[in-house]
């Protein structure tokens, strides 16, 4: 039974998954003016700054990027790379980094809609999916 269910679900929904995401990237990077290879220099120029003088904080650019960076990848996608290499073979790799040039933009996407549709508080701030969500009825 367990099978059958597994088959059912992977031929009813796997393609369109796959396909409604790189439709969507595909969508938001030719909308966004490509805006993940445009503005690709400047994030770099973020990421690599570091504090200017008179400036505090708790962390520095580059590290805020990777905790930001670790919050979304986790380890599940990394150990997603290596299972879809090890049964997929070298051809996996390649659909990979096709997804990941047009996933940019999804991400992207969301950063900004998240940040758009924050709300800022007395005790701190307020954001997420369900604001996004809130924002745009």
């Amino acid at each position: 039974m367990t099978n059958f269910i597994e088959s059912l679900a992977s031929a009813l929904f796997m393609p369109w998954i796959v396909a409604a995401l790189f439709l969507t990237g595909i969508f938001l990077t030719i909308r966004l003016r490509a805006v993940q290879f445009v503005r690709f220099p400047e994030a770099v120029r973020t990421m690599l700054a570091t504090h200017a003088s008179g400036q505090q904080g708790a962390l520095v650019p580059f590290q805020a990027f990777m905790t930001a960076l670790a919050g979304s990848i986790g380890v599940g996608n990394i150990a997603g790379v290596a299972t879809a290499i090890v049964s997929g073979g070298p051809g996996a790799l390649f659909w990979i980094w096709c997804y990941g040039l047009v996933a940019m933009a999804i991400k992207f996407a969301e950063a900004t809609l998240g940040t758009h549709f924050r709300e800022v508080t007395r005790t701190g701030v307020l954001s997420g999916p369900m604001y996004t969500v809130r924002g745009l009825q």
